[in-house]
């Protein structure tokens, strides 16, 4: 069958980042999805995205697509040769023999088999695209003029092409056409495109790169290169660089210089000024200090190479003279008299202010220091400062330095260095393995637990996959802090402290700490299983009165590793042997060893008392040569079923077994949740 190239390009006013890589994915889709449904072959999709234009490959596609032949059924075979000749004639079949026999509900009829002709691929595409781009679910989209098709932004021209040919629509009053335009900072003129290999090359020669991947590699070359010359090192922020990308066509890179008399600025503030507020790239001598040279981007071209760096050197000095100014001013006003503005600023509605919350934040820290055993009595009276810098000047121009500014006015102020560290990293969500001031671990697991207990008592719900009280991702992080630092605490109890606290401070809170319990468990599912460990092994290990990350951790790798054994195989089903036969049993009766009449009975009891002595000394987290215990009790459980008879006529004694049955599964049971393992 014979095949062409197809293109579609959206171009039109500036695009947002976020929306062109939402327009990717969903044009990507969309297509597939007409393709499989229209059954049309194709070997290739590619979609493509600038701030200006949207555009869609298809490559090898099938130029006719053969249509689902029709079976029309006529009349029976016994009937008159008029109602034949009928059936013949308004079908338009021209000889009888062309007519098959089916039975159909037990009677046979004449039924022939109409082929259509094979439709025009081109045609398809004509008719289905304004559905495609109708169906783009932007989270913010526009009409103009008199139109009813909404799109991100006005929409100046549409090509779409295939075959060579143009493939005729209308969407959002804009009519397809053949031509494509290049980069507006350069030229106006239409450009003609009939195929994809025209099209790319009549891009590049009107400064379009239409590739974000080739772009960023453009950029990347020639920061390497300035950096080369400049005997300087850049570490290249992804985000950034994705950012940058998606602003321009073709990218000219920039290098500007500003005054080194901003230094006294903290390296923290320089950075987020540059590549957060500016976009621009920030360079670092190899001795590790901040260099005045930054880099930008721009789609103007190198003629305007003086205008561009004067310009933006003149943006950047207001910006780190703004940056001063505020540091100037928030510093006039004590740090300890701050706490009082934060009684000003509610957290949640209904759970207090954010002196109630700087003063929760305190007491858990305390505690987590405590259960740790990291002494903070020296600094725990400093705690409370933690929240101060949302009060701040800076906090409010630069969001994102929250908890950095904090820790930098307290260093200013002379508070001690791990405290103004723990500040600082505060709202941090992991740690690598230099990291060593525990206090940090704390603060931020307290900042964050207060977060989660907050929002749950605010009775907030939950909706789909966004995270916009960042809840999800606090308990990811908690969980990711204590395995990564093996902090080995409960924070169950915890949120029985917090509710204590809300009361204290004179909040009332009508909480569920099952829905909280369910929802902090649910996520160290999700956490452990993308490490790569089964969901119904984790779950064995989900307490109904405990949430300990990185015992849940540890308990999950070490009964993994026993499960994948011959011991642990065997063990298991000897197990689900006695868990069968025990079933829902839960009498309440004492075991009466005087009962005991076979050595099965005295043997399977002797065994389960060690295995809960060894439990209570270890408290339930055990090493996995302790788990070897158990290959101790999988021959007295067999033993013991294939030679005890559980249901005998003696009530007593039927039920003094099935006793010492449930026990022995609620001491296994108290190892790791065995009952809930399944399809092992």
């Amino acid at each position: 069958m014979p095949m062409s190239d197809f293109i579609l390009e959206i171009y039109g006013e500036e695009i947002p980042s976020s929306a062109q890589h939402l327009a990717e994915r969903e044009l990507e889709s969309a297509f597939k999805t007409l393709l499989k449904n229209k059954s049309i072959d194709y070997k290739k999709i590619q979609v493509f995205s600038t701030p200006r234009r949207l555009t869609v490959f298809l490559r090898n596609v099938a130029k006719l697509v053969n249509s689902e032949a029709i079976e029309l059924r006529g009349p029976r075979t016994s009937s008159n040769k008029e109602a034949v000749q009928g059936f013949l004639r308004s079908n338009q079949i021209q000889n009888i023999k062309k007519l098959q026999k089916k039975i159909i509900n037990d009677s046979e009829y004449f039924v022939f088999t109409k082929k259509n002709p094979p439709k025009k691929t081109s045609e398809i595409f004509s008719e289905e695209i304004p559905t495609i781009l109708s169906s783009i679910k932007w989270k913010k989209s526009m009409r103009w003029g008199n139109n009813n098709d909404r799109w991100i932004r006005p929409i100046n021209s549409i090509l779409c092409v295939f075959d060579k040919c143009k493939i005729p629509f209308i969407f959002a009053g804009t009519n397809s056409d053949v031509y494509s335009f290049g980069n507006y900072h350069y030229s106006t003129k239409k450009n003609k495109c009939l195929d994809i290999k025209t099209y790319e090359k009549k891009l590049k020669k009107n400064f379009v790169i239409l590739d974000r991947v080739e772009r960023k590699k453009n950029i990347l070359e020639k920061l390497k290169k300035f950096c080369k010359s400049k005997n300087l090192i850049i570490e290249v922020d992804e985000k950034l660089l994705t950012r940058v990308c998606d602003s321009i066509e073709f990218p000219n890179l920039f290098f500007g210089i500003f005054d080194k008399v901003f230094f006294k600025l903290p390296d923290f503030l320089l950075r987020t000024v540059i590549t957060e507020k500016q976009d621009y790239f920030y360079f670092k001598h190899k001795n590790g200090e901040v260099s005045n040279n930054f880099g930008f981007v721009s789609n103007k071209g190198l003629s305007k190479k003086a205008f561009l760096s004067s310009g933006n050197e003149n943006v950047l000095r207001a910006r780190f003279s703004d940056a001063l100014f505020f540091i100037k001013e928030d510093n006039k006003i004590n740090l300890n008299d701050r706490t009082e503005k934060l009684s000003k600023i509610i957290f949640y509605d209904g759970v207090g202010n954010l002196l109630d919350r700087s003063n929760r934040i305190k007491f858990l820290t305390e505690k987590i220091s405590e259960k740790t055993g990291k002494d903070i009595s020296k600094i725990k009276d400093y705690l409370n400062l933690s929240n101060v810098d949302l009060t701040t000047e800076m906090v409010k121009e630069f969001p994102s330095l929250q908890g950095m500014v904090g820790g930098y006015y307290s260093q200013l102020a002379g508070i001690n260095k791990e405290l103004c560290l723990a500040i600082s990293q505060q709202y941090k969500h992991s740690f690598d393995s230099r990291e060593k001031n525990h206090l940090s671990f704390s603060l931020s697991i307290s900042q964050k637990l207060d977060n989660i207990f907050g929002f749950f008592a605010s009775r907030k719900k939950l909706s789909g996959a966004g995270d916009p009280y960042g809840i999800r991702r606090s308990v990811l992080s908690i969980i990711n802090i204590t395995i990564e630092k093996k902090i080995d605490i409960d924070f169950y109890p915890l949120l029985f402290e917090c509710k204590n606290l809300y009361q204290q401070q004179k909040i009332k809170i009508d909480i569920n700490f099952f829905d909280i319990l369910q929802f902090l468990n649910k996520r160290i599912v999700i956490y452990l299983n993308e490490l790569g460990y089964s969901k119904n092994v984790i779950n064995a290990n989900l307490l109904a009165d405990s949430f300990n990350p990185y015992t849940i951790f540890l308990k999950t790798l070490k009964l993994s590793k026993f499960l994948r054994s011959s011991i642990g195989k065997s063990f298991l089903q000897a197990f689900k042997r006695l868990d069968s036969i025990v079933g829902k049993f839960d009498e309440k009766m004492e075991l009466d060893k005087s009962l005991f009449i076979q050595d099965e009975e005295i043997n399977l009891n002797k065994v389960i008392n060690h295995c809960s002595d060894l439990i209570s000394l270890k408290k339930n987290v055990l090493k996995i040569e302790d788990l070897k215990v158990l290959n101790d009790i999988t021959k007295p459980i067999n033993d013991f079923l294939d030679n005890v008879t559980v249901n005998v006529e003696d009530k007593k004694l039927q039920y003094n077994r099935k006793v010492l049955l449930l026990k022995c599964k609620n001491v296994l049971n108290s190892f790791y949740n065995f009952s809930s393992l399944e399809n092992l």
